[in-house]
Protein backbone atom coordinates (compact mmCIF):
# COMPACT_ATOMS: atom_id res chain seq x y z
CA UNK A 1 0.00 0.00 0.00
CA UNK A 2 1.32 3.80 -1.02
CA UNK A 3 -0.47 6.56 0.61
CA UNK A 4 0.96 9.09 -1.25
CA UNK A 5 0.87 7.59 -5.06
CA UNK A 6 -0.40 10.24 -7.66
CA UNK A 7 -0.48 9.84 -11.13
CA UNK A 8 -0.70 12.60 -13.64
CA UNK A 9 -0.98 12.92 -17.20
CA UNK A 10 3.02 13.26 -17.25
CA UNK A 11 4.56 11.56 -14.21
CA UNK A 12 4.00 9.55 -11.08
CA UNK A 13 4.66 11.33 -7.63
CA UNK A 14 5.60 9.25 -4.25
CA UNK A 15 6.45 11.04 -1.48
CA UNK A 16 9.10 8.92 0.76
CA UNK A 17 8.44 10.47 3.67
CA UNK A 18 5.11 9.64 4.43
CA UNK A 19 5.56 6.28 3.30
CA UNK A 20 8.36 6.19 6.12
CA UNK A 21 5.85 7.34 8.53
CA UNK A 22 3.11 4.73 7.60
CA UNK A 23 6.16 1.88 8.01
CA UNK A 24 7.38 3.49 11.03
CA UNK A 25 4.29 3.91 13.02
CA UNK A 26 1.89 1.23 11.74
CA UNK A 27 4.35 -1.62 11.07
CA UNK A 28 7.13 -1.06 13.38
CA UNK A 29 5.56 0.24 16.47
CA UNK A 30 7.79 3.70 16.12
CA UNK A 31 6.62 6.74 18.30
CA UNK A 32 8.35 9.33 15.91
CA UNK A 33 5.18 10.35 13.59
CA UNK A 34 6.22 12.30 11.37
CA UNK A 35 9.64 13.43 12.64
CA UNK A 36 11.18 10.03 11.43
CA UNK A 37 14.04 11.19 9.54
CA UNK A 38 15.19 8.22 8.18
CA UNK A 39 14.13 6.01 5.02
CA UNK A 40 14.78 2.39 5.62
CA UNK A 41 14.56 -0.94 3.68
CA UNK A 42 10.73 -1.96 4.38
CA UNK A 43 9.08 1.07 2.71
CA UNK A 44 11.24 1.55 -0.35
CA UNK A 45 11.25 -2.24 -1.13
CA UNK A 46 7.27 -1.74 -0.24
CA UNK A 47 7.19 1.60 -2.85
CA UNK A 48 9.95 -0.15 -5.56
CA UNK A 49 7.46 -3.66 -5.59
CA UNK A 50 4.35 -1.69 -6.52
CA UNK A 51 5.59 0.60 -9.24
CA UNK A 52 7.44 -1.95 -10.75
CA UNK A 53 3.84 -3.78 -10.58
CA UNK A 54 2.12 -0.35 -11.37
CA UNK A 55 -0.49 -1.25 -14.34
CA UNK A 56 -0.95 2.43 -15.14
CA UNK A 57 3.17 3.72 -16.27
CA UNK A 58 4.41 6.91 -16.88
CA UNK A 59 8.59 7.62 -18.12
CA UNK A 60 8.63 9.86 -15.51
CA UNK A 61 8.92 9.40 -11.35
CA UNK A 62 8.93 11.49 -8.82
CA UNK A 63 10.17 10.54 -5.31
CA UNK A 64 10.18 13.32 -2.95
CA UNK A 65 13.08 13.00 0.17
CA UNK A 66 11.57 16.42 1.92
CA UNK A 67 11.73 15.53 5.59
CA UNK A 68 14.20 12.85 5.46
CA UNK A 69 17.71 13.77 6.10
CA UNK A 70 19.41 9.54 5.75
CA UNK A 71 18.80 6.49 4.19
CA UNK A 72 19.42 3.02 5.84
CA UNK A 73 22.54 1.83 3.91
CA UNK A 74 22.52 -0.35 1.08
CA UNK A 75 19.11 1.12 -0.53
CA UNK A 76 20.87 2.50 -3.69
CA UNK A 77 19.81 -1.01 -5.75
CA UNK A 78 16.54 -0.80 -5.44
CA UNK A 79 16.66 2.85 -6.96
CA UNK A 80 18.73 0.85 -9.72
CA UNK A 81 15.74 -1.22 -10.01
CA UNK A 82 13.33 1.18 -10.50
CA UNK A 83 15.61 2.76 -13.52
CA UNK A 84 15.98 -0.67 -15.11
CA UNK A 85 12.09 -0.73 -14.85
CA UNK A 86 11.69 1.48 -16.97
CA UNK A 87 11.31 4.82 -15.33
CA UNK A 88 13.08 8.27 -15.62
CA UNK A 89 13.93 9.10 -11.89
CA UNK A 90 13.57 12.51 -10.59
CA UNK A 91 14.51 12.72 -7.00
CA UNK A 92 12.91 16.13 -5.26
CA UNK A 93 14.13 17.87 -2.32
CA UNK A 94 16.82 15.44 -1.54
CA UNK A 95 19.88 16.55 0.83
CA UNK A 96 23.20 16.37 -1.05
CA UNK A 97 24.79 14.65 1.71
CA UNK A 98 22.31 11.46 1.05
CA UNK A 99 23.71 12.23 -2.62
CA UNK A 100 27.51 11.96 -1.90
CA UNK A 101 26.76 9.03 0.89
CA UNK A 102 24.60 6.38 -2.18
CA UNK A 103 26.91 7.13 -4.83
CA UNK A 104 23.64 8.52 -6.53
CA UNK A 105 26.43 11.70 -7.81
CA UNK A 106 28.18 8.84 -10.38
CA UNK A 107 24.85 9.82 -12.36
CA UNK A 108 25.80 13.36 -13.92
CA UNK A 109 22.93 15.45 -15.67
CA UNK A 110 23.22 19.25 -16.15
CA UNK A 111 20.16 20.13 -15.01
CA UNK A 112 19.87 19.42 -11.82
CA UNK A 113 19.01 22.21 -9.35
CA UNK A 114 20.86 22.42 -6.33
CA UNK A 115 20.02 25.32 -3.56
CA UNK A 116 22.09 25.51 -0.67
CA UNK A 117 22.41 21.88 0.36
CA UNK A 118 19.61 20.48 -0.83
CA UNK A 119 18.59 19.58 -4.55
CA UNK A 120 15.30 20.64 -5.45
CA UNK A 121 15.44 18.52 -8.81
CA UNK A 122 18.26 15.58 -9.07
CA UNK A 123 18.01 13.99 -12.31
CA UNK A 124 18.97 10.56 -11.53
CA UNK A 125 20.13 9.62 -15.14
CA UNK A 126 22.18 11.18 -17.68
CA UNK A 127 21.55 13.49 -19.81
CA UNK A 128 22.38 17.39 -20.94
CA UNK A 129 19.01 18.12 -22.78
CA UNK A 130 18.08 22.06 -22.14
CA UNK A 131 14.44 21.25 -21.82
CA UNK A 132 14.44 17.83 -19.80
CA UNK A 133 10.74 18.21 -18.90
CA UNK A 134 8.37 19.68 -21.34
CA UNK A 135 5.81 20.22 -18.36
CA UNK A 136 5.59 22.24 -14.90
CA UNK A 137 5.86 19.58 -11.62
CA UNK A 138 2.49 21.09 -9.82
CA UNK A 139 2.50 18.44 -7.08
CA UNK A 140 0.13 20.63 -4.95
CA UNK A 141 -2.56 20.61 -7.80
CA UNK A 142 -2.02 17.04 -8.46
CA UNK A 143 -3.08 16.38 -4.76
CA UNK A 144 -6.24 18.77 -5.36
CA UNK A 145 -7.54 17.21 -8.56
CA UNK A 146 -7.31 13.35 -7.06
CA UNK A 147 -9.02 15.28 -4.30
CA UNK A 148 -11.47 17.04 -6.11
CA UNK A 149 -12.00 14.05 -8.16
CA UNK A 150 -12.46 11.73 -4.97
CA UNK A 151 -15.42 14.74 -3.55
CA UNK A 152 -17.26 14.79 -6.43
CA UNK A 153 -17.51 10.53 -7.01
CA UNK A 154 -18.80 10.90 -3.80
CA UNK A 155 -21.36 13.63 -3.77
CA UNK A 156 -24.54 13.25 -2.26
CA UNK A 157 -27.71 15.47 -3.90
CA UNK A 158 -30.76 16.07 -2.86
CA UNK A 159 -33.63 19.04 -2.84
CA UNK A 160 -33.17 21.16 -0.01
CA UNK A 161 -30.61 19.95 2.44
CA UNK A 162 -31.15 21.27 5.62
CA UNK A 163 -27.83 22.34 7.48
CA UNK A 164 -29.67 22.91 11.14
CA UNK A 165 -27.01 23.67 13.01
CA UNK A 166 -26.95 26.67 11.26
CA UNK A 167 -29.56 27.35 9.64
CA UNK A 168 -28.89 27.16 6.00
CA UNK A 169 -29.19 25.08 3.15
CA UNK A 170 -27.13 23.30 1.20
CA UNK A 171 -27.55 21.83 -2.44
CA UNK A 172 -25.25 18.48 -1.88
CA UNK A 173 -23.05 16.73 0.88
CA UNK A 174 -20.05 14.66 0.41
CA UNK A 175 -19.67 11.35 1.99
CA UNK A 176 -16.59 11.92 4.24
CA UNK A 177 -17.34 8.49 6.04
CA UNK A 178 -17.92 6.32 2.46
CA UNK A 179 -14.41 8.18 1.60
CA UNK A 180 -12.58 6.99 4.36
CA UNK A 181 -13.42 3.82 4.53
CA UNK A 182 -13.11 3.59 0.41
CA UNK A 183 -10.10 5.65 -0.22
CA UNK A 184 -8.46 4.99 2.97
CA UNK A 185 -4.80 5.28 1.11
CA UNK A 186 -5.28 8.77 -0.13
CA UNK A 187 -7.34 9.94 3.14
CA UNK A 188 -4.50 8.93 5.39
CA UNK A 189 -1.97 10.88 3.15
CA UNK A 190 -4.42 13.98 2.94
CA UNK A 191 -4.35 13.68 7.29
CA UNK A 192 -0.38 13.18 7.05
CA UNK A 193 -0.39 16.80 5.16
CA UNK A 194 -2.59 18.00 7.55
CA UNK A 195 -0.34 16.93 10.40
CA UNK A 196 2.66 18.81 8.60
CA UNK A 197 0.54 21.81 8.94
CA UNK A 198 -0.43 21.39 12.41
CA UNK A 199 3.33 20.70 13.41
CA UNK A 200 4.34 23.91 11.10
CA UNK A 201 1.51 26.00 13.53
CA UNK A 202 1.41 24.74 16.72
CA UNK A 203 4.08 22.45 17.74
CA UNK A 204 7.46 24.30 16.15
CA UNK A 205 8.81 26.09 19.64
CA UNK A 206 6.51 24.95 21.63
CA UNK A 207 7.28 23.33 25.08
CA UNK A 208 4.16 21.94 26.13
CA UNK A 209 2.62 20.26 23.53
CA UNK A 210 -1.23 21.11 22.69
CA UNK A 211 -4.14 18.28 22.60
CA UNK A 212 -6.24 17.46 19.65
CA UNK A 213 -9.91 18.05 20.10
CA UNK A 214 -13.18 16.23 17.83
CA UNK A 215 -16.86 16.47 18.21
CA UNK A 216 -17.97 13.83 15.29
CA UNK A 217 -16.80 10.29 14.69
CA UNK A 218 -15.38 11.04 11.49
CA UNK A 219 -13.64 13.91 13.62
CA UNK A 220 -12.84 11.12 15.95
CA UNK A 221 -11.10 8.83 13.29
CA UNK A 222 -9.20 11.65 11.90
CA UNK A 223 -7.67 13.13 15.40
CA UNK A 224 -6.53 9.73 16.21
CA UNK A 225 -4.41 9.52 13.25
CA UNK A 226 -3.07 12.37 13.85
CA UNK A 227 -2.62 11.69 17.09
CA UNK A 228 -0.30 9.00 16.28
CA UNK A 229 1.47 11.07 13.69
CA UNK A 230 2.17 14.08 16.03
CA UNK A 231 2.34 12.24 19.11
CA UNK A 232 -0.46 14.29 20.47
CA UNK A 233 -3.37 13.09 23.38
CA UNK A 234 -7.10 13.39 22.20
CA UNK A 235 -9.97 15.12 23.46
CA UNK A 236 -13.24 13.99 22.12
CA UNK A 237 -16.64 15.98 23.09
CA UNK A 238 -19.59 14.21 22.73
CA UNK A 239 -22.92 14.97 20.54
CA UNK A 240 -21.80 18.39 19.53
CA UNK A 241 -23.08 18.78 16.04
CA UNK A 242 -27.11 19.51 14.40
CA UNK A 243 -28.88 18.51 17.68
CA UNK A 244 -26.23 20.79 20.18
CA UNK A 245 -26.53 18.05 22.79
CA UNK A 246 -23.52 18.09 25.67
CA UNK A 247 -22.67 15.53 28.54
CA UNK A 248 -21.84 17.29 31.80
CA UNK A 249 -18.62 15.32 31.60
CA UNK A 250 -17.12 18.79 29.86
CA UNK A 251 -15.19 19.93 32.74
CA UNK A 252 -13.74 16.92 33.67
CA UNK A 253 -11.76 16.52 30.09
CA UNK A 254 -10.61 20.57 29.31
CA UNK A 255 -7.61 21.15 31.73
CA UNK A 256 -7.24 24.99 32.54
CA UNK A 257 -4.91 26.62 30.53
CA UNK A 258 -4.42 23.57 28.45
CA UNK A 259 -4.22 24.27 24.65
CA UNK A 260 -6.22 22.44 21.95
CA UNK A 261 -6.87 23.05 18.42
CA UNK A 262 -9.55 21.47 17.22
CA UNK A 263 -9.93 18.86 14.48
CA UNK A 264 -13.29 18.20 11.81
CA UNK A 265 -13.61 16.20 9.02
CA UNK A 266 -15.44 19.74 6.77
CA UNK A 267 -15.62 23.17 8.46
CA UNK A 268 -18.81 24.44 6.67
CA UNK A 269 -20.04 27.75 8.02
CA UNK A 270 -17.83 26.87 11.75
CA UNK A 271 -21.05 26.61 13.67
CA UNK A 272 -19.92 23.60 15.43
CA UNK A 273 -16.10 24.56 15.78
CA UNK A 274 -17.24 27.97 17.75
CA UNK A 275 -19.59 25.72 19.83
CA UNK A 276 -16.36 23.80 20.86
CA UNK A 277 -14.03 27.03 21.22
CA UNK A 278 -16.01 28.54 23.47
CA UNK A 279 -16.88 25.53 25.81
CA UNK A 280 -12.50 25.59 25.70
CA UNK A 281 -12.56 29.02 26.69
CA UNK A 282 -15.33 28.87 29.18
CA UNK A 283 -13.78 25.88 31.03
CA UNK A 284 -10.13 27.32 31.81
CA UNK A 285 -8.42 26.33 28.25
CA UNK A 286 -6.96 27.71 25.14
CA UNK A 287 -7.98 27.24 21.96
CA UNK A 288 -5.06 27.48 19.54
CA UNK A 289 -7.59 27.14 15.99
CA UNK A 290 -9.30 24.86 13.98
CA UNK A 291 -7.78 22.12 11.48
CA UNK A 292 -10.25 20.23 9.23
CA UNK A 293 -9.84 17.96 5.85
CA UNK A 294 -12.23 19.98 3.56
CA UNK A 295 -13.47 23.95 4.23
CA UNK A 296 -15.90 26.03 2.53
CA UNK A 297 -14.50 29.18 1.98
CA UNK A 298 -18.02 31.17 2.65
CA UNK A 299 -15.85 34.89 3.02
CA UNK A 300 -12.83 36.25 1.49
CA UNK A 301 -9.62 35.46 3.19
CA UNK A 302 -9.24 39.35 3.72
CA UNK A 303 -12.48 39.24 5.79
CA UNK A 304 -11.61 36.40 8.31
CA UNK A 305 -10.27 37.18 11.40
CA UNK A 306 -7.62 35.11 12.73
CA UNK A 307 -9.16 33.07 15.08
CA UNK A 308 -11.74 31.83 12.97
CA UNK A 309 -9.76 30.67 10.25
CA UNK A 310 -9.63 26.91 9.36
CA UNK A 311 -6.55 25.10 8.13
CA UNK A 312 -7.41 22.16 5.37
CA UNK A 313 -5.55 20.54 2.89
CA UNK A 314 -8.42 20.98 0.48
CA UNK A 315 -10.92 24.48 0.00
CA UNK A 316 -14.28 24.44 -1.74
CA UNK A 317 -14.48 28.09 -2.83
CA UNK A 318 -15.52 30.38 -6.21
CA UNK A 319 -13.64 29.01 -8.37
CA UNK A 320 -14.62 25.71 -7.54
CA UNK A 321 -17.90 24.86 -5.90
CA UNK A 322 -20.12 25.21 -9.28
CA UNK A 323 -17.74 22.10 -10.33
CA UNK A 324 -18.37 19.86 -6.76
CA UNK A 325 -22.43 21.38 -7.28
CA UNK A 326 -22.14 22.79 -3.55
CA UNK A 327 -23.85 26.20 -3.15
CA UNK A 328 -25.40 27.26 0.31
CA UNK A 329 -28.54 29.50 0.30
CA UNK A 330 -31.28 30.43 2.33
CA UNK A 331 -35.19 30.59 2.73
CA UNK A 332 -34.49 34.68 1.66
CA UNK A 333 -34.55 33.51 -1.95
CA UNK A 334 -36.16 31.33 -4.05
CA UNK A 335 -35.59 27.45 -3.30
CA UNK A 336 -37.84 26.02 -5.20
Amino acid sequence: MIISKLITENYIYVNLHAEQVITANYLESSRDGIFVAELNLTTLNKVVTELLNETDKRDVLLLDFKFLAFLQPNLKSLFIDLKNGGYKIILLNIESKIIEDNGFGIVTNTNNELEGTTYKKFYFYDGEESSVLPFELDINNAFYEKFKKILIANKCTEENIKHTSSFVYISSYNHIKKIITFEREFILYAIYKLAIKISEEYIIDKSTPPKLVCQSLNGSFIASILSTYLNLDIVIFDKIGPVNKLYSRLNKVIEEDCEYVVISDLVCLGTEVKIVRNLIHFLGGKYLGSIALIKVETLAKSHIDKIDTTTAVFSIRNSNNQELGYKIYTNLEDIS
